[in-house]
Parts: C-alpha cells; structure tokens; sequence
C-alpha cells in the first residue's frame, strides 16, 4: 500500500483484556509506518495521547427494565443514541473505521449508522458478535440456524437475563450486518474465519490475521535472574496459569487446575515436591481454587497487566498450564511463547494453531484434567523434551512477528478500500 490510509479505531478499552490488546498492537504497529490512527474506547486505561475515552450519555431505565424483560441485553438498547452527537462529522474525517470490541454502550442503532456509512474493518475476537446470547457457544451450533432455545440461558453469564431473547437478538444483528456499506471481517485465526464462513456474518468479506506474539513487550530475560527476583526455589519446577477472578466461570478451566493440581499432589509425588505454582488473576480467597493452592509451595495470586511484571512471571515459568474449554486464540500462550516458555493447552478453537503438538508445547483434550497432569509430568521428567519445547515456543513465536501482523492488517486496508471505490 503506497498511500496509507486514516484510521479510526474503535474499541471497548485501549489495554486491557485480550482483544484490547490486540487493538493495542493494531494501533501501535500502523503508527510506527507512519499510518494516521486515533483510538476511541470507553473505558481508557493507558495515558497515550492518540487514545481517547468516549463519554456516552447516561442509560434510560426504562427502556433497560423493557430490553431486560425481552431478553435482548445483547443490543444496548437502553443506551442513549450517540451517533449524531459523537460520530457523525468526526467518521467522515477518516477512510477506514477498524473495529476490536464494540463498545458496550454503543446503541446497536448506533452502530448500525457505523456500518452503514463508512468503511469498516471489524477484528472478531469471540462469537459474541454472530451469536445471539453468548461470548462463546462451546457445544452449541444454534447460531447457525437463528439461535432459540438457548442451552446457557439461566446459567452464568446469562443468569441475570429475564428471557431467552437469542433468536431476537441475532435477527436484529442479522439484520444491522446486512445494511453495511462495506464491511470486511477479520478472524484471529482460522478457526474463528471458518465459523464466520457459517455465521450471519458469511456475505461480508472475511480475512485471517493471526494474533501476533508481540516481541517489543514478550522476548525471553535471563530465567535465573527472574526465578530469583521471585523467589522460586533452586530445583523447583514452576507452573504458571491464569483463571477467572469468577468461580462460576468454567471456561478458562479453573475446575481442571484444581483436579490436576489433585492428580499431581496423588500421582506423581517426585514432582509434587518440586511444584511451584505461579497463579494470575483476580482470585478471592474463598473460593476453591484459594483453598486447594494455600498450601502448596508457590506465589499468591496476583493481577499482572505490565508487560515488564508478566515477562519475567513467563521466562521463570518451567510451563504454563491453559486448559480452557473455548478460545478462539490464547494471548497467553503466544505472550508465553515470545518468552521462551512452552504450554499445555486444551485443543480447542484457535489453540492448535498457537500451540503446536510436541513442537511449541503440548495438546490435551479438553475436559482432560488426567491429560494435563499426565502431560505435565511428562515435560518434568524429559529434559531433552522440555528443552525442545522451549525452542520450539521461541520459534513460533518468530513466525508470529509484528511486521508480518501488521503487513497483514494493510493488506485488509488496501481490499477494504478498492472494494469501497467500487
């Protein structure tokens, strides 16, 4: 691309949760070519200059009581309608709007007006956006036929909702999508572009941009140092994992930890001795997995954000431990693989093709707690294997470059705008 174009990006945050960083890096790579980006997001959490917060107008409760009522949360109908106010001079002054996560107190009528009337590049990084309740369907595949009937209705996150208002909810997306202008979706991997290729989403122009292992802020320090500073144990074999700050949320696994963690202390007392967990995420103390990991040899808790803390918690790691049920990439094992650290991850979504078997790190079946002790007392006991990982979690790392990243996301640019000269 000779001429670069002007980018409006548009998120829910500017750094934190995984498609906020995704966004990050977007944005970040584009302007260190020279490419024009300003940032908009709800919630901001960084101090750079370019990213600005909106300011949206307070909710209306009754329209709120009537959305909770039908069910039909997902639309953010209860917002007041912002676009002539914030968007609807300021969105002609850029040639392409790139999406990450909507915000969520952007009216759908809202964003319906985005699609409608200009340029859109729209990342998907879960299902949330061609389902009409769920962040993620696991099982399911009724948002292939119009949902209804939906099989998480009443259970966490979905608890809170008065009706099943799925099927309304994806017509009415279905329905906004088809409106658009000019539309291209980006999926994070394969395998969320080959579910948009079935989803509501399919008569839109779709593209792969794998998430990138992001070298300026994820590359190996020196492993003794960090151990050290953080107080492993010579001779220990550390495990680091992350879980939902949520004990009703099942989907990063925090069930499979505490049975594995059960299985190892049962199974393989050699390593059991030598364990050393560094857990991350926002855990109260009352839940299971603060009661099984207080008396086991390793750090408390912790909520990492800085790339600087989280570097040197991957590079003391012997492993990481990802054995979520649904992922259409894994930030933590890509940011883990920048670092020189292998995983054991679930084959679920898009992790196979972060985590590549017996090369980068190893597989396990979902719902396999045995697998993942099993697998992990493998890696501690093969060293020549261990090693071969670690390479291997580097070069992977390699192939994921920002340069190849961000060369892909000019590429989408460039289509997006010759298909709107059309």
């Amino acid at each position: 691309m000779t001429t670069f174009p002007k980018v409006l990006m548009l998120s829910a945050s500017d750094i934190r949760g995984g498609a906020a960083k995704i966004a990050h890096y977007t944005a970040t790579g584009l302007r260190e070519r020279g490419v024009s980006v300003d940032v908009w997001v709800q919630d901001k959490q960084s101090d750079l200059e370019y990213v600005h917060e909106l300011k949206f107008e307070k909710t209306r409760r009754l329209i709120a009581k009537i959305q909770h009522r039908l069910g039909v949360n997902a639309l953010n109908l209860e917002h007041e309608r912002q676009y002539e106010r914030i968007f609807a001079n300021s969105l002609d002054d850029y040639d392409i709007v790139h999406v990450h996560d909507v915000p969520q107190n952007l009216n759908i009528l809202d964003f319906s007006k985005i699609l409608k009337r200009h340029n859109v590049v729209w990342t998907i990084h879960s299902m949330a956006p061609f389902t009409g309740n769920c962040v993620f369907s696991y099982d399911c595949d009724r948002w292939q036929k119009g949902c209804g009937s939906c099989p998480q209705f009443g259970s966490w996150p979905l608890i809170y909702q008065h009706r099943d208002g799925s099927a309304l909810n994806i017509r009415a997306k279905k329905h906004v999508y088809g409106a658009a202008k000019n539309l291209n979706v980006v999926g994070v991997s394969d395998w969320v572009s080959q579910q948009l290729k079935k989803s509501i989403l399919a008569g839109h122009s779709i593209h792969t941009v794998d998430n990138p292992s992001w070298a300026a802020d994820y590359f190996p320090v020196d492993r003794e140092k960090a151990r050290q500073k953080l107080g492993i144990p010579d001779g220990s074999f550390a495990i680091m994992f992350a879980v939902s700050g949520n004990s009703a949320d099942k989907r990063k696994g925090l069930d499979l930890i505490v049975e594995a963690l059960g299985h190892l202390k049962s199974d393989y007392p050699d390593l059991w001795r030598k364990l050393f967990i560094l857990p991350t995420g926002i855990i109260a103390p009352q839940q299971e997995i603060g009661e099984t990991i207080k008396d086991i040899s390793g750090l408390p808790p912790v909520y990492l954000s800085q790339p600087s803390e989280l570097r040197e918690y991957y590079s003391a790691a012997d492993l990481i431990w990802h054995p979520s049920r649904a992922d259409t990439s894994s930030m933590v094992c890509l940011e883990a693989q920048g670092c020189g650290t292998p995983a054991i991850a679930a084959a679920v979504g898009g992790v196979p093709e972060v985590v590549l078997h017996e090369k980068s790190g190893l597989l396990i079946a979902p719902d396999d707690s045995i697998a993942l002790a099993t697998e992990t007392f493998r890696a501690f006991s093969d060293k020549r294997l261990l090693d071969s990982l670690r390479s291997g979690a580097r070069a992977a790392a390699e192939l994921r470059s920002s340069k190849r990243f961000i060369d892909s996301y000019l590429d989408v640019y460039e289509k997006t705008l010759n298909h709107g000269a059309r």
